[in-house]
Parts: structure tokens; C-alpha cells; sequence
């Protein structure tokens, strides 16, 4: 049976990635993985807690990234320094 996905929000409310339980390694030790809102994979995580701070560190660094490297694109002005909010790719 699959684990159900859950959403994880920003200050706004917005969907800005998801979390999901399961089980790795030949003991079925439960891990909870984290993905972007962009697909991107951001590692696995022993807390759901830990799971979507990753989602929320990675959307604080901003957007967008290379569909197929997946690495961030560079951004062209000064940074996060510059007070722009990351873009909303939204669902």
C-alpha cells in the first residue's frame, strides 16, 4: 500500500512541496522523503519534522533550477540580499 503524500506550505499558504513516509533498508527502517515543488529530490529524513524543513530551506534558496541537471540557475542581480521573494510555481 502507498503512504499518502503530504503537502507542506510557506508562510502564505501556498503548496510549496510534499513529504512521504517510507520504508528503506532491509530492516524497513521508516524514513520520510522530501520533494520539491518543482520534482526536485531533497534527500531522505528519520523526521517528518526534518523532511519539511528541507522542503522549506529549499524553497528560502529560490528557483528555478535546470530541468535536467537540477541544479539552480544563477541569478543575474545581486541575490537574497536583494529582497525578492522566490517565484511561485504553484499547483
Amino acid at each position: 500500500m502507498r503512504e499518502p503524500l503530504y503537502p507542506v506550505h510557506d508562510d502564505d499558504g501556498r503548496e510549496i512541496g510534499i513529504v512521504h513516509r517510507l520504508a528503506l533498508g532491509t530492516r524497513g527502517t521508516t524514513f520520510w522523503r522530501a520533494v520539491a515543488i518543482d520534482g526536485a529530490d531533497l534527500g531522505h529524513y528519520p523526521d517528518r519534522d526534518d523532511a519539511c524543513g528541507a522542503v522549506r530551506l529549499d524553497w528560502s534558496l529560490g528557483r528555478p533550477r535546470h530541468p535536467r541537471t537540477g541544479q539552480r540557475y544563477r541569478p543575474v542581480h545581486a541575490g537574497a540580499d536583494a529582497g525578492i521573494a522566490p517565484r511561485y510555481l504553484g499547483r
